[in-house]
């Protein structure tokens, strides 16, 4: 090393272990005469460690916001639950001095109403019964609690059928007086598809569901345009039943039980179709069957025109169609088919059904078309226009 020069380790100098050997190398060969401590590439300060003392702004709001919130469930829970007065104090509680006798059930939790009523105050044996006031003075308006039933739902605008007492086999339910007008004397039935093809028409027909005079009969007009079509409705009434339970709002004279029973054993009530039952508000009742969808609640008024719903397939439907059945509620019973009774658990009666072509008239531009091929079909005696239905 040179005279008069130092070492870096002679200056107490602090650098990287890396260049340690190369610097106090060239240093003692001379080759760094000017060779200082600051000159040397000190190595970088460790990251200081957060100090456990210190917290973000995030955790002290997290602590502050804690403790607000566990002071204010303890003054709530205070407050619902703390003692409203000492526990030697066993005075009743004093009634408000605008409530008279008659305002005590006020204190009954199970009141429903709270009525304004007019009561002449109770006399005090404490003191000496005051004098006569006029008339007009000796009211006092107080307030009281009348104690009342809950609220029963109000029956439906449509007074729907009576439920049938069971009957036995073979007995025919008893028959009630007709009211309603005859098909032909009724006004307002318009087409539930416009322009729709008639397909299947009111009348005799292999696995029809009624039976008449011996023959199995199809009680309703079936009529189709296409899938999702908007069906509206042949006349202004009240909807009464709308999806797949609606038996018990078209007029069968006898006990559903054994019918039900069996769609929950088969687990089948996904076979049955939707339907839409509107109540004309004249004695009859339109049923809208097949739909994929309804649009309409139990309860809603419809107009004539309104659209109820979409057409469909739903239940047993080879194709997207609308079958319209008119039921007339206090028509004769018809039969229904023994098989059906047998298989399905159908009551075996239900109230007359009307071929629709006696309300919706057939030279309107709306009106239903005829399929070439398809014709309509005679019906039978008793079926006919001016006479009655019967088994």
């Amino acid at each position: 090393m040179a005279p008069g020069l130092h070492s870096a380790e002679t200056l107490g100098c602090h650098y990287p272990p890396a260049i340690h050997g190369r610097l106090r190398d060239r240093v003692a060969a001379g080759r760094y005469p000017w060779f200082h401590c600051a000159m040397v590439h000190r190595p970088p300060p460790q990251a200081r460690r957060p100090d456990p003392g210190r917290r973000d702004g995030r955790s002290r709001f997290f602590v502050t916001g804690s403790a607000t919130l566990a002071a204010v469930v303890v003054v709530a829970l205070a407050f619902v639950v703390g003692p409203r007065g000492s526990a030697a104090d066993t005075r009743p509680m004093p009634t408000p001095p605008l409530l008279g006798p008659v305002a005590q059930p006020f204190l009954w939790p199970e009141a429903h109403l709270v009525a304004l009523t007019l009561a002449t105050p109770a006399p005090s044996a404490s003191l000496a019964p005051p004098p006569s006031p006029a008339p007009s003075a000796s009211l006092d308006v107080s307030l009281a609690v009348v104690r009342v039933p809950s609220p029963v739902p109000s029956p439906s605008v449509v007074p729907s059928m009576t439920p049938m007492a069971r009957l036995k086999p073979g007995e025919k339910p008893p028959t009630t007086p007709m009211t309603s007008k005859e098909p032909e004397d009724l006004k307002g039935y318009t087409w539930p598809l416009y322009q729709g093809r008639m397909t299947n028409f009111f009348g005799p027909r292999d696995d029809g569901f009624l039976v008449v005079d011996g023959q199995r009969i199809h009680p309703g007009l079936d009529t189709t345009t296409f899938c999702g079509d908007k069906v509206r409705a042949a006349h202004a009434g009240v909807v009464v039943a709308v999806g797949r339970k609606f038996a018990d709002e078209v007029g069968f004279g006898g006990s559903l039980d054994d019918f039900e029973r069996k769609i929950r054993h088969r687990h089948s009530l996904y076979m049955q179709p939707i339907v839409v039952v509107v109540d004309d508000g004249n004695g009859y009742r339109s049923m809208y069957v097949h739909l994929a969808q309804a649009s309409v609640r139990v309860g809603d008024k419809v107009r004539r025109h309104m659209a109820i719903g979409y057409e469909g397939r739903t239940g047993n439907a080879n194709g997207c169609h609308v079958h319209y059945e008119l039921v007339r509620m206090d028509g004769p019973w018809m039969r229904v088919a023994g098989e059906l009774v047998k298989q399905y658990g159908y009551p075996a009666w239900e109230r007359e059904r009307v071929d629709p072509l006696r309300v919706l008239n057939l030279h309107v531009k709306r009106a239903g078309r005829f399929v070439p091929g398809i014709l309509r079909p005679k019906l039978p005696e008793s079926l006919r226009p001016g006479s009655s239905a019967s088994p």
